[in-house]
């Protein structure tokens, strides 16, 4: 069976159709979102908004408050998140970062 990551990294290649249709957002207009009635995170290079999620995170709403307005990708891998954890997220997905931004396009290294 597929490990997590290899999971994560197929579904994410699913979404690569995806990406010429999403609008880009920069770090920097991300981190003016950083306030629990107005979160955006980014994860992989996506951009999401997180506000209606924040009470739903079934790890609680008050720790991704560090991350918000940030790259969260480094507290989302290291917290074991699950495949099902990444899906619930498609959701709220709004855009990408600019290409001299992204850290993670065609190169998914777990």
């Amino acid at each position: 069976s597929m490990s997590t990551s290899d999971e994560i990294a197929s579904s994410m290649g699913n979404m690569n159709h995806l990406e010429e249709n999403l609008p880009t957002f920069s770090l920097a207009e991300v981190r003016e979102h950083s306030d629990p009635s107005d979160a955006w995170i980014v994860l992989y290079d996506r951009v999401y908004d997180v506000t209606t999620f924040l009470h739903e995170h079934p790890g609680g709403d008050y720790i991704l408050h560090d991350v918000l307005g940030f790259d969260a990708t480094t507290a989302f891998r290291s917290t074991g998140h699950s495949t099902d954890a990444f899906s619930m997220l498609e959701t709220y997905l709004i855009g990408i970062l600019p290409k001299n931004e992204r850290m993670w396009n065609n190169r998914l290294i777990w």
